[in-house]
Parts: structure tokens; sequence; C-alpha cells
């Protein structure tokens, strides 16, 4: 049995962090560096800067990987490679917090209050010669309104009905549902990243709005590539499975959201029925 020399031992820590004992920067336990800790100002901002600058490199890596290689790179995703690209799961977080930043930076710099909305969409449907209730405009321009102040929570709602609609078109391929929320989460954040320089441009409240015909063939045209890249099917295939995908994310979201519905009222008559019952 080899003994440690004075030079192998002089090179060994005892990380501050589990007390294990190793040679080198980072424990190979827990990864605890083993450098001092520098507490100054000077040592903070240091540290503060270079973590941004690491997380902004590897952000920008993995979005032109998605977009180049959207296969290699969830594959590589998959099977472990997860210091070589930025994690999945904040990858869609930030790139859903940016369109949220520069959707609410938008409202900002063109408000458009519920009033100014409806009217706005009066006068699209009166142009299109499509009749329309007031009530129901009031409900759609609000409804719009909040998705603007709340794109992200809106991602994070899709996300595992996206997921879901995936998983059942390729079931048979051996990935679990968890996987796929992985995969749609690089595809849509990618899309989503994609779609940032146009965002501030875009009027959403407008039903006739462009950017309402272009955004969703995008998406499709995405979706087929990563498809055609990761699973290794033709481009036909990709691009049908692309449209069912979307589809069944509809049907499935629709679904789900009568059933909210229905439980909400079911809830509300209990409760009154309750209350009354007591009073």
């Amino acid at each position: 049995m080899q003994t440690p020399t004075t030079e192998t031992t002089s090179l060994l820590h005892t990380c501050r962090n589990c007390e294990n004992t190793f040679n080198g920067s980072y424990c190979n336990q827990c990864g605890q560096e083993s450098a001092d800790p520098d507490h100054t100002l000077r040592g903070i901002l240091a540290r503060l800067l270079g973590e941004f600058f690491h997380d902004v490199k590897m952000f920008l890596f993995t979005s032109l990987e998605l977009l180049l290689r959207p296969g290699k790179t969830i594959s590589g995703y998959l099977s472990g490679k997860h210091k070589t690209y930025y994690n999945a799961f904040n990858y869609f977080l930030v790139a859903g917090s940016l369109a949220t930043v520069l959707t609410l930076w938008r409202s900002q710099v063109h408000p458009e209050t519920i009033q100014e909305t409806v009217k706005m969409y009066e006068q699209t449907y009166q142009q299109m010669g499509v009749t329309y209730n007031k009530s129901t405009l009031e409900f759609l321009a609000k409804y719009v309104l909040w998705i603007q102040e709340n794109y992200n929570v809106i991602l994070l709602l899709t996300l595992p009905f996206l997921a879901l609609a995936t998983w059942l078109i390729f079931r048979k391929r051996g990935y679990n549902y968890g996987e796929h929320l992985l995969i749609n989460c690089y595809t849509y954040g990618l899309f989503t990243v994609l779609s940032l320089p146009a965002l501030p441009f875009m009027d959403t409240t407008r039903p006739d709005s462009p950017a309402l015909f272009i955004t969703f063939p995008l998406v499709l045209l995405y979706y087929a590539w990563t498809f055609r890249d990761f699973f290794r099917i033709s481009w036909g295939k990709a691009i049908f499975r692309s449209v069912l995908s979307q589809a069944l994310y509809f049907v499935v979201f629709m679904v789900f959201v009568a059933i909210a519905t229905l439980l909400a009222i079911l809830c509300i008559i209990l409760y009154f029925s309750v209350r009354k019952a007591l009073g």
C-alpha cells in the first residue's frame, strides 16, 4: 500500500462543508471550493460578476446550440451533461422572465386601458363585419391585458400540458413525462428567446394583430425542427407531429379549464348552500 508523501499530504484539504479530505481545488464529495473565502467588497463583487457572466455565457451558448442542434443539445442534457448546458428549467424561467419584462415595458410605453382595448376590438370587428357582445369584449380585453402582465405565469401553466401532448405523441420512444417537461423547457424556451426582439413591437391586444398570425406558424416550424433532429424522423412526420402536438395541447388545456371552471362553480354553490343551511 502506497503511503502519502509529504508533498501529497501538503496538498490535501479538509472540506469546510462536509469535512471530507481531498486533493484539488474542489471537494470531490460536495463540490465545495478549497480556496479561502474572500468576503471583502472586492471579493464579493468579483464573485458576483463572475457568476453572472458565466450564467450569461452558458445561456447564450445553450440558445445557439438549441437553434442549430436542438437534438444534440437536448439529448446531451438528458444524458447528464448538466455542466455543458444551462439548466433546462432555469432556461425556461429566464426566457419567460425576459419576455414578461419586455411585455410590461411595452405596456408602459403604449398603455392600453380596458376601455381603449374594448373600443379597439369594436372597431376591428365592425371592419371585419363580425357581430359581437360588449360584455364579451370587456372580458376578452381584461384577459388579454392580464396575460401581458403575467406572461411568465402563462408559460408555467402551459408547460405541463405541452409536455403531456408531446409525451402522448412520442410515448413509444421511451422518454418519460419528466423528460418531456425538460424537452419542452428547452424548445418553448428557445422560441421565447427568439421572439424577444419583436416583443416590444408586438400589439397582442389587437384581434387582427400580425403577431397572432406569424407566431403560431413559427412555433410549429421550430417544434418540427426539434422533433426532426431529436427523434430522427423525416420532415413530413416532424411537421405533422408538430401540428398534432399543438392541437392536442390545446384540447387538453381546454378540457382542464372546463373541469377547473366546473369545480369552481360547484365549490361556490356548495359554499352558499352550507352558508344558507347554517344561517
